[in-house]
């Protein structure tokens, strides 16, 4: 028994070197994943503690509750994150804040570190990702670059809030599908992958519809020519990820009782939502506007659809916007006409469209605090233009640069930190989940 499961890890392990090889994955390709990660923990690191040192409120932030978690992670309370909601976030928290902590560095500078370190990690997984997908180092760079300066995104990786550590995680886990779907281990593939997806719904349940896209690793890998055998895997690793999320999740329930989910479900939830007209117009214009691009230079804790026009009053605003649309659409086309990206498409399409539906279901108000889940799809949605076309990166890469000199200023160039300036009645949010 012992010899036959080290015969297959062996195997196993030359199937991944041989992939690696495939894919040109060399020292350099390291290199700049590791260049990304220290890169990114160092930007991060500064823009949180400056963040810190605004000493924001709660949900003045898209509703992030960011005094509420800084408190408490400052203090030791690590389980005030949420162990029925974010158990995995109070895991993180443990692991890397706490000993900074206990070797006497600063809260504000632990907290930082700790958030930014596992952007990182996200970050460089996601470029590993591109890479093993085909895309060669200057594409992936640029399209990495991009993602981190999308609007959603930059911001919530820059507050004190368990989202950046879910959309860190679930980069990782698509790394981990990527390498698991490009090798033939069998049912054992879809285990893996669905394992990995749990990891990141174990910082954010969401988080789980990431397991839709081992059904369209599967399928490219096989040329579309097994949509059987891509949907049976697909249904492993999706069973696999919500047992393994479950299991914890109703354990803590079990212990602390049900109160939490009860109370969400009375607060937020409700089906009428997705009927409100208002809600749903709100919910479009952060998927294809607010999401990416700054509406302003001014950060409210919410956004309205009525202010799309403020995009056609900044030349440089509607330009990135509209950049957005063409890289989204561009790749979306190139990728569906390809049979090595088509089900990668369409499982990402199918991953924002489920949390979508999920937020506008509980929390509709508060979808820009989402927003930032659905970056790492969003770039695998424009991946294939550029596997395509890798002559464009250096075009993308400086539209990454519009991004960051228009996205990254709102959250610290804010004048007035009080609450009602930042969310007014016309914006209120009840805060996130």
């Amino acid at each position: 028994m012992i010899m036959t499961v080290r015969a297959h890890f062996v195997e196993w392990k030359n199937q991944v070197c041989n992939l690696f090889r495939e894919r040109n994955l060399i020292r350099q390709d390291w290199i700049v994943a590791s260049a990304i990660l220290v890169v990114a923990t160092l930007f991060f690191t500064w823009r949180l503690y400056e963040f810190i040192s605004l000493n924001p409120v709660d949900n003045s932030v898209f509703g992030a509750d960011t005094a509420e978690n800084y408190g408490m992670i400052s203090t030791h309370r690590y389980g005030g994150l949420g162990p029925s909601k974010h158990p995995a976030a109070i895991g993180w928290t443990l692991m890397v804040i706490a000993p900074l902590q206990f070797l006497g560095v600063p809260p504000p500078v632990a907290i930082s570190i700790g958030f930014a370190l596992a952007v990182g990690i996200g970050l460089a997984a996601l470029f590993l990702t591109l890479r093993l997908r085909g895309l060669t180092a200057g594409p992936a760079v640029s399209l990495v670059a991009l993602g981190a300066m999308s609007y959603a995104f930059v911001t919530i990786a820059s507050v004190v809030d368990t989202y950046s550590l879910t959309v860190a995680a679930v980069c990782v886990a698509l790394l981990i599908i990527t390498i698991v779907g490009q090798i033939s281990i069998g049912w054992v593939s879809g285990a893996l992958a669905g394992a990995a997806v749990a990891g990141a719904a174990l910082f954010n349940l969401p988080a789980a519809a990431y397991a839709v896209a081992s059904w369209g690793t599967w399928l490219d890998k096989s040329r579309g020519s097994d949509p059987r055998g891509a949907t049976r895997l697909a249904a492993i690793s999706i069973g696999a990820a919500l047992a393994v999320t479950a299991v914890p999740v109703l354990l803590v329930s079990a212990w602390i009782g049900f109160g939490v989910q009860t109370g969400l479900l009375e607060r937020y939830a409700s089906i009428s939502h997705f009927f409100d007209g208002k809600t749903l117009a709100d919910t479009i214009a952060t998927i294809f506007a607010f999401a990416h691009v700054a509406p302003e230079s001014t950060l409210f804790c919410r956004y309205l659809w009525n202010e799309l026009p403020q995009y056609a009053a900044s030349p440089l605003r509607g330009l990135a916007m509209l950049g957005w649309l063409a890289l989204i659409v561009s790749g979306i086309v190139t990728g569906l006409r390809s049979i090595v990206w088509r089900g990668t498409v369409v499982s990402m399409v199918a991953i924002i469209g489920a949390i979508v539906a999920f937020y506008v279901y509980f929390a509709p108000q508060a979808m820009q605090l989402y927003a930032g889940q659905w970056m790492p799809a969003t770039i695998l949605l424009i991946a294939p233009l550029l596997a395509a076309k890798p002559k464009l990166w250096p075009a993308v890469a400086a539209f990454a640069l519009l991004n960051a000199a228009l996205n990254g200023p709102p959250l610290l160039n804010s004048q007035v930190w009080t609450f009602d300036a930042l969310c007014p009645a016309d914006r209120a949010v009840n805060g996130g989940l």
